[in-house]
Protein backbone atom coordinates (compact mmCIF):
# COMPACT_ATOMS: atom_id res chain seq x y z
CA UNK A 1 0.00 0.00 0.00
CA UNK A 2 1.05 3.33 -1.27
CA UNK A 3 2.08 5.98 2.09
CA UNK A 4 0.78 9.32 1.88
CA UNK A 5 2.70 12.70 2.69
CA UNK A 6 0.47 14.86 4.88
CA UNK A 7 1.16 18.28 4.45
CA UNK A 8 1.13 20.69 7.76
CA UNK A 9 -1.28 23.59 7.29
CA UNK A 10 2.30 25.83 7.58
CA UNK A 11 3.29 23.91 3.85
CA UNK A 12 0.30 24.48 2.56
CA UNK A 13 0.24 28.00 0.33
CA UNK A 14 -2.38 30.29 2.21
CA UNK A 15 -4.75 32.28 -0.12
CA UNK A 16 -4.53 36.59 0.58
CA UNK A 17 -7.19 37.02 3.37
CA UNK A 18 -9.05 40.29 4.64
CA UNK A 19 -8.34 40.19 8.27
CA UNK A 20 -11.50 40.51 10.85
CA UNK A 21 -9.67 41.71 13.42
CA UNK A 22 -10.35 39.33 15.98
CA UNK A 23 -6.92 37.58 16.90
CA UNK A 24 -8.22 34.32 17.57
CA UNK A 25 -10.16 33.95 14.64
CA UNK A 26 -7.95 34.92 12.07
CA UNK A 27 -5.18 32.76 13.84
CA UNK A 28 -7.08 30.09 12.62
CA UNK A 29 -8.10 30.68 9.45
CA UNK A 30 -4.92 29.69 7.05
CA UNK A 31 -5.80 32.96 4.96
CA UNK A 32 -5.38 34.75 8.08
CA UNK A 33 -8.70 36.49 7.82
CA UNK A 34 -11.42 35.75 5.24
CA UNK A 35 -10.40 34.48 1.99
CA UNK A 36 -9.89 37.06 -0.93
CA UNK A 37 -11.03 35.27 -4.18
CA UNK A 38 -13.81 33.13 -2.07
CA UNK A 39 -16.76 32.76 -0.75
CA UNK A 40 -17.50 32.88 3.25
CA UNK A 41 -20.87 32.75 5.13
CA UNK A 42 -21.95 34.44 8.48
CA UNK A 43 -24.60 32.64 9.76
CA UNK A 44 -26.97 33.69 12.41
CA UNK A 45 -29.86 35.39 14.21
CA UNK A 46 -29.42 39.26 14.08
CA UNK A 47 -27.54 40.81 17.00
CA UNK A 48 -25.34 38.35 17.81
CA UNK A 49 -22.12 40.11 15.91
CA UNK A 50 -22.10 38.35 12.38
CA UNK A 51 -22.60 41.80 10.40
CA UNK A 52 -20.38 43.53 12.98
CA UNK A 53 -17.54 41.50 11.99
CA UNK A 54 -17.61 41.84 8.65
CA UNK A 55 -17.60 45.99 9.17
CA UNK A 56 -14.87 45.50 11.47
CA UNK A 57 -13.00 43.61 8.16
CA UNK A 58 -14.18 47.01 6.05
CA UNK A 59 -13.06 49.24 8.53
CA UNK A 60 -9.31 47.04 7.98
CA UNK A 61 -9.95 47.30 4.15
CA UNK A 62 -11.28 51.29 3.93
CA UNK A 63 -8.15 51.91 6.04
CA UNK A 64 -5.97 50.55 2.78
CA UNK A 65 -8.15 53.15 0.51
CA UNK A 66 -9.60 50.28 -1.01
CA UNK A 67 -13.61 49.38 -1.47
CA UNK A 68 -16.94 47.24 -0.23
CA UNK A 69 -20.15 47.27 -0.97
CA UNK A 70 -22.97 46.00 0.63
CA UNK A 71 -26.34 44.35 -1.29
CA UNK A 72 -29.24 45.19 1.18
CA UNK A 73 -32.29 43.42 1.29
CA UNK A 74 -35.82 44.64 1.16
CA UNK A 75 -36.71 44.95 4.62
CA UNK A 76 -33.42 46.16 6.64
CA UNK A 77 -30.90 49.25 5.73
CA UNK A 78 -27.49 48.97 7.28
CA UNK A 79 -27.28 52.34 9.66
CA UNK A 80 -24.94 54.88 8.15
CA UNK A 81 -24.12 55.55 11.94
CA UNK A 82 -22.72 52.40 12.02
CA UNK A 83 -19.97 53.37 9.37
CA UNK A 84 -19.05 56.33 12.14
CA UNK A 85 -18.71 54.44 14.45
CA UNK A 86 -16.02 51.93 12.85
CA UNK A 87 -14.58 54.76 11.14
CA UNK A 88 -15.25 53.49 7.63
CA UNK A 89 -15.49 56.61 5.29
CA UNK A 90 -18.21 57.11 3.32
CA UNK A 91 -16.77 57.29 0.04
CA UNK A 92 -15.45 53.79 0.19
CA UNK A 93 -18.05 52.49 1.04
CA UNK A 94 -21.02 51.44 -1.45
CA UNK A 95 -24.50 50.56 -0.86
CA UNK A 96 -26.26 48.75 -3.51
CA UNK A 97 -30.35 48.88 -3.59
CA UNK A 98 -32.46 45.91 -2.75
CA UNK A 99 -32.56 43.49 -6.00
CA UNK A 100 -35.90 42.36 -6.82
CA UNK A 101 -35.81 38.66 -6.89
CA UNK A 102 -32.42 36.24 -6.13
CA UNK A 103 -31.87 36.32 -9.94
CA UNK A 104 -31.25 39.65 -10.21
CA UNK A 105 -29.26 39.66 -6.72
CA UNK A 106 -26.80 36.83 -8.41
CA UNK A 107 -26.36 39.15 -11.49
CA UNK A 108 -25.37 42.72 -9.35
CA UNK A 109 -23.03 40.34 -7.68
CA UNK A 110 -21.46 38.98 -10.65
CA UNK A 111 -21.15 42.25 -12.08
CA UNK A 112 -19.46 44.26 -9.00
CA UNK A 113 -16.96 41.38 -8.82
CA UNK A 114 -16.27 41.82 -12.62
CA UNK A 115 -15.31 45.73 -11.77
CA UNK A 116 -12.18 44.65 -10.22
CA UNK A 117 -12.80 47.43 -7.78
CA UNK A 118 -14.28 45.98 -4.40
CA UNK A 119 -11.86 43.95 -2.02
CA UNK A 120 -15.08 42.80 -0.48
CA UNK A 121 -18.88 42.72 -1.27
CA UNK A 122 -21.51 41.52 1.62
CA UNK A 123 -24.55 39.75 0.14
CA UNK A 124 -27.28 39.11 2.84
CA UNK A 125 -29.42 36.19 2.13
CA UNK A 126 -33.35 36.35 2.93
CA UNK A 127 -34.12 32.84 3.13
CA UNK A 128 -32.69 32.28 -0.24
CA UNK A 129 -30.91 29.33 -0.92
CA UNK A 130 -28.64 28.82 -4.10
CA UNK A 131 -27.72 25.96 -6.11
CA UNK A 132 -24.36 24.44 -6.59
CA UNK A 133 -23.69 25.46 -10.22
CA UNK A 134 -24.78 29.39 -8.89
CA UNK A 135 -22.19 28.82 -6.00
CA UNK A 136 -19.57 27.29 -8.50
CA UNK A 137 -20.07 30.57 -10.86
CA UNK A 138 -19.85 32.93 -7.98
CA UNK A 139 -16.71 31.13 -6.65
CA UNK A 140 -14.77 31.21 -9.84
CA UNK A 141 -15.37 35.20 -10.29
CA UNK A 142 -14.23 35.75 -6.46
CA UNK A 143 -11.11 34.15 -7.24
CA UNK A 144 -10.78 35.44 -10.65
CA UNK A 145 -11.16 39.11 -9.29
CA UNK A 146 -9.48 38.34 -5.59
CA UNK A 147 -13.11 39.30 -4.01
CA UNK A 148 -13.61 38.17 -0.47
CA UNK A 149 -17.78 37.70 -1.10
CA UNK A 150 -19.49 37.19 2.18
CA UNK A 151 -22.91 36.23 2.52
CA UNK A 152 -25.19 36.34 5.54
CA UNK A 153 -28.09 34.02 6.53
CA UNK A 154 -30.04 33.04 9.92
CA UNK A 155 -29.83 29.28 9.27
CA UNK A 156 -26.17 27.20 9.72
CA UNK A 157 -24.98 26.89 5.99
CA UNK A 158 -22.36 24.93 5.59
CA UNK A 159 -21.56 23.66 1.73
CA UNK A 160 -18.44 22.53 -0.18
CA UNK A 161 -18.33 25.40 -2.07
CA UNK A 162 -17.49 27.93 0.93
CA UNK A 163 -13.93 28.40 1.88
CA UNK A 164 -15.67 29.36 5.72
CA UNK A 165 -18.60 29.29 7.00
CA UNK A 166 -18.81 30.64 10.72
CA UNK A 167 -22.30 30.58 12.86
CA UNK A 168 -22.77 32.76 15.62
CA UNK A 169 -24.69 31.34 18.79
CA UNK A 170 -25.21 33.00 21.77
CA UNK A 171 -22.12 31.40 24.15
CA UNK A 172 -20.09 30.83 21.21
CA UNK A 173 -19.12 31.09 17.44
CA UNK A 174 -19.11 27.27 15.65
CA UNK A 175 -16.59 27.61 12.83
CA UNK A 176 -18.60 24.97 10.65
CA UNK A 177 -15.78 25.14 7.74
CA UNK A 178 -12.50 26.43 7.23
CA UNK A 179 -10.30 24.99 4.23
CA UNK A 180 -7.33 23.09 5.74
CA UNK A 181 -8.54 23.40 9.11
CA UNK A 182 -10.33 21.03 11.48
CA UNK A 183 -14.22 21.77 12.03
CA UNK A 184 -16.12 22.26 13.75
CA UNK A 185 -14.25 24.30 15.90
CA UNK A 186 -15.64 26.45 18.49
CA UNK A 187 -14.37 29.79 20.04
CA UNK A 188 -15.52 31.57 23.54
CA UNK A 189 -17.96 34.49 23.00
CA UNK A 190 -15.47 36.22 25.19
CA UNK A 191 -13.38 36.89 21.83
CA UNK A 192 -16.55 38.63 19.98
CA UNK A 193 -18.29 41.48 21.03
CA UNK A 194 -21.75 42.63 19.50
CA UNK A 195 -21.60 46.45 19.66
CA UNK A 196 -24.69 48.17 21.57
CA UNK A 197 -25.15 50.56 18.31
CA UNK A 198 -27.46 48.20 16.12
CA UNK A 199 -25.83 48.10 12.50
CA UNK A 200 -29.14 48.28 11.05
CA UNK A 201 -31.77 50.59 10.59
CA UNK A 202 -35.44 49.34 10.05
CA UNK A 203 -38.18 51.22 8.51
CA UNK A 204 -35.10 53.78 7.61
CA UNK A 205 -34.14 55.10 4.16
CA UNK A 206 -30.62 54.22 3.93
CA UNK A 207 -28.00 56.69 2.09
CA UNK A 208 -26.70 55.00 -1.51
CA UNK A 209 -23.35 55.36 -2.52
Amino acid sequence: MDRFNFLSPEEIKAPEGCPTGHLELDQFLISKGLPKGGLSALCGDKGLGATSLWLQMAQRITAKKSHVAWIENKTEHINPWALKKFEIPLSQFFWISPPKDLRQKLWVLSELCSLDFFESIACPLEGEYLKDRQLLQLRKLARLHQVAVVFFTTHAWSHHELEVSLHFQKDHIRILRARHRPTPHLLERSFFHAHTLSEFAPERKALRG
